[in-house]
């Protein structure tokens, strides 16, 4: 009976000794991935770039005043570009990062439809928003800046 017992409680100890190393790799160390009552890490704060900017598009030398509507759900947003002179409306959807970077893509019908990709950077202030721009459509691929305040 003491033999029993004995190796019931070796085959125990092997289980859990198994157990215990068959979620860790041969020679290292079990840790615990996250310590209890660890604080969750702290959202990154994004710079707010919603609202209504007054500015313009420079395409091949070519200036389109016009305004940026951004509406801002965290860092997704939405954007619409209005050059009412010209007749044109552009609609679309980019991003923005913790460092102020913002990333839109515009698409746009003027001769052709079009894409217009604006790469560039909100100022420390808040008040500025400005960049290149790269567009293509069915007349070619053209480069610009832009540039937009508050």
């Amino acid at each position: 009976m003491l033999a029993i017992r004995r190796s019931g409680r070796l085959a125990l100890a092997l289980a859990l000794v198994a157990g215990a190393t068959a979620c860790t790799r041969v020679g290292q160390p079990v840790t615990d991935p996250a310590p209890h009552g660890a604080a969750e890490p702290e959202p990154v704060a994004l710079p707010d770039v919603s609202g209504a900017w007054t500015g313009y598009l420079s395409v091949e030398g070519q200036g389109l005043d016009g305004t940026l509507q951004i509406e801002q759900d965290g860092g997704e947003l939405s954007v619409v570009f209005e050059a009412p002179d010209f007749g044109l409306r552009a609609e679309g959807a980019g991003s923005v990062s913790a460092e102020g970077e913002v990333a839109v893509t515009l698409e746009y019908d003027l001769q052709c439809p079009g894409t217009a990709e604006l790469a560039g950077l909100r100022s420390d202030d808040g008040l500025v928003l400005d960049g290149s721009l790269s567009a293509s459509d069915c007349t070619g691929s053209s480069a610009g800046s832009f540039s937009f305040r508050r």
